[in-house]
């Protein structure tokens, strides 16, 4: 909000600020829970998560390796996060989306 003094030289109240560039900016941003098959160790939780954050548009990742999926937030391409986890060596498939 723009906060100004008003007095009498003033012709104009002050502008509103445009808030399109951050709702288009906050519906770009998703999350995307992946599983994935074959993670058995740390090195294997490092390596997907290493291999998904090399995918463009990707924000933010957290794997957890004992439940074997992965949470993406972007707005990555999904065959471009399944393509990067079958190239790490591991089995993906998506299992949600949501903004």
């Amino acid at each position: 909000m723009v906060k100004m003094t008003w007095n009498e030289s003033n012709t104009q109240a002050p502008a509103a600020r445009p808030r399109t560039r951050l709702l288009f900016m906050q519906n770009k941003t998703k999350n995307r829970t992946f599983t994935v098959l074959g993670m058995s160790c740390g090195h294997c939780k490092a390596a997907v998560e290493t291999a998904i954050r090399q995918v463009a548009n990707v924000s933010e990742v957290s794997v957890d390796l004992t439940a074997g999926k992965a949470v993406v937030t972007g707005d990555p391409a999904d065959a471009a996060i399944i393509a990067a986890i079958n190239d790490a060596g591991y089995d993906a498939q998506i299992c949600s989306a949501s903004s």
